[in-house]
C-alpha cells in the first residue's frame, strides 16, 4: 500500500524543513511527500531544493498560483500516487511512528480515513488540555465538537478528523469544495462528513499524534477577527446544509442563529455578555457572523441548484 503525504506551505521554509525532517525519522517512511508551495514564495521553493538534495525523502513540487488552504491541497492530490493520502501541515511534528500507525487500520476495507491528536504550543508553551471521551464529532443539533487536542484515552469512530493530522483513501476523497471561504475553515469537518456519507468509517486513535506548533495565531487587528468572523459562519452554515435532511438544516440553523459558537456568537451568546469587558467587540463580532451565516445559506442554495 502506498502512502503520500501533502504538505501545504506558505512563506515558513525554516517551519516546513522541520516538519519534513520529522517524516525523514518515519519508522514507515512515506511512498511520496507532495510540499505545495505558492508560486511567489521563492525563498521556500530555494530552501526546499536545496532540502531534497539530501533527503532520504521522494519529495515532489506542486507550484500553485491562487491563495488558500483547498487550492494547495487540490493541487497537491492531482499529483500523487498513493492509495493513501495523509495530510500534515508544514509547522507540524509527526511522531515517529505516525505513518505506521495510521497503516495498520487500512487493512480493514471499511475504513475510510484515520487521525489522531494534535499536541498544541503556542510560542513554544503547550496550551491547556482536559481529558475528554467526546472527539470529532457531529451532535444531532448541529453542534461540531473538535477536541483535538484533549486526552483522549480510547480508540473511537468520528465524524471527522483533524485537518494536520488525518488521512483518507485516495478513491473517495472526490474534490475539495471551492465553495468554502476565507482560511477554508472546517474543510476537514466537510471532508471527514463526506467520507461518512459514502459508508465508510472514520477513525481517532489517540496514539497517532502530531505536534502543532503555533497552534492559535493572534488576529493582526480587529478588522481582520471581524473578516474571519463572517468566513468562519458562512463556511460552519454551508456543510451543515450540505450534509443534513431536511428536519437537521432546520435544528441546525436555529440552534446556530440562537446559540452559535465561540467563532460565531448567536443572539443568546450577545446576551449573556451584556456588561461584560469585552461586549462590544462580541457585539461586532456578532454582526459579522450574522451576515456570515445568511451568506452560507445562500451559497448552499447555489450549489444545490
Amino acid at each position: 500500500m502506498r502512502f503520500s503525504v501533502i504538505v501545504p506551505t506558505y512563506k515558513r521554509p525554516k517551519e516546513l524543513i522541520n516538519c519534513l525532517s520529522f517524516l525523514e525519522h518515519q519508522t514507515r517512511i512515506p511512498n511520496e511527500v507532495i510540499t505545495v508551495i505558492r508560486d511567489t514564495d521563492i525563498e521556500t521553493q530555494n530552501k526546499l531544493e536545496s532540502f531534497m538534495r539530501t533527503s532520504n525523502l521522494n519529495i515532489r513540487k506542486s507550484i500553485v498560483k491562487n491563495p488558500g488552504v483547498v487550492p494547495a491541497l487540490k493541487s497537491g492530490l492531482n499529483i500523487t500516487n498513493g492509495e493513501i493520502i495523509c495530510f500534515i501541515d508544514d509547522d507540524a511534528e509527526a511522531s515517529p511512528n505516525w505513518i505506521e500507525l495510521i497503516e495498520s487500520y487500512y487493512s480493514d476495507k471499511k475504513i475510510g480515513g484515520v487521525g489522531g491528536s494534535i499536541i498544541a504550543y503556542e510560542n513554544g508553551e503547550l496550551l491547556p488540555i482536559w481529558n475528554t471521551n467526546k472527539v470529532g464529532k457531529l451532535q444531532w443539533f448541529g453542534r461540531l465538537i473538535g477536541n483535538y487536542c484533549c486526552i483522549v484515552k480510547d480508540i473511537q469512530y468520528v465524524d471527522f478528523l483533524p485537518g494536520t493530522n488525518m488521512s483518507f483513501r485516495k478513491s473517495i476523497i472526490t474534490n475539495f469544495d471551492e465553495n468554502l471561504k476565507g482560511d477554508s475553515y472546517n474543510f476537514e469537518v466537510d471532508m471527514g462528513l463526506s467520507v461518512r456519507e459514502k459508508g465508510y468509517n472514520v477513525i481517532f486513535d489517540p496514539r497517532i499524534k502530531v505536534q502543532h506548533n503555533g497552534m492559535r495565531c493572534a488576529q493582526k487587528d480587529t478588522h481582520t477577527w471581524m473578516i474571519k468572523s463572517f468566513t468562519n459562519a458562512h463556511n460552519t452554515v454551508y456543510i451543515m446544509l450540505k450534509h443534513s435532511n431536511f428536519i437537521r438544516k432546520i435544528i441546525f440553523l436555529f440552534y446556530f442563529f440562537l446559540i452559535g459558537d465561540t467563532a460565531s456568537p448567536g443572539f443568546m451568546k450577545i446576551l449573556s455578555l451584556i456588561g461584560k469587558k469585552y461586549f462590544f467587540r462580541f457585539l461586532r463580532m456578532f454582526f459579522y457572523a450574522t451576515q456570515g451565516k445568511f451568506a452560507g445559506i445562500l451559497t448552499y442554495r447555489n450549489y444545490r441548484i
